[in-house]
């Protein structure tokens, strides 16, 4: 599994999900092999040139109306993910959880990469599938009063 250092997103309003903006800094993936995650950063992803990937959902989200605090709740939600300064449409779930102050979301969003430019690795030093995933978590915190 591979971690981005850097993650922002902005977005909830009054029990609504208004906007859900996300960028990531494609320059910050992290695994447990660091010549695979250099290899990824400047032969697949090509991030001294496209270093961030973004998604913005399409329209604001109702959130369920009665979640108890704790209880998990979920939603669809559709947007535009960029990578490579190359958009397109994608679809995935939202896990959320309530926790007091702060809703916590977690997704995964799942794309094909030659949607997007990206093919095998010059010399075949690694093998890419055709398929990835970008998961993120996010907490969005009440707003002072």
């Amino acid at each position: 599994a591979a971690a981005f250092a850097d993650l922002t997103g902005t977005g909830l309003e009054a029990g609504r999900l208004t906007t859900l903006d996300l960028t990531v800094d494609l320059r910050t993936l992290r695994s447990d092999e660091a010549f695979r995650d250099e290899l990824i950063r400047t032969e697949v992803l090509q991030t001294d040139l496209y270093p961030d990937a973004t998604f913005v959902a399409d329209v604001p989200v109702e959130l369920p109306a009665s979640v108890a605090v704790g209880a998990p709740f979920s939603f669809d939600i559709t947007g535009t993910l960029t990578l490579r300064d190359i958009a397109g449409p994608v679809r995935f779930s939202i896990e959320g959880r309530w926790q007091g102050d702060v809703v916590e979301l977690a997704g995964t969003i799942s794309f094909a990469l030659p949607n997007y430019g990206i093919g095998s690795v010059p010399g075949g030093v690694v093998a890419i599938r055709d398929d990835a995933e970008i998961g993120f978590v996010v907490a969005f915190t009440a707003a002072d009063a």
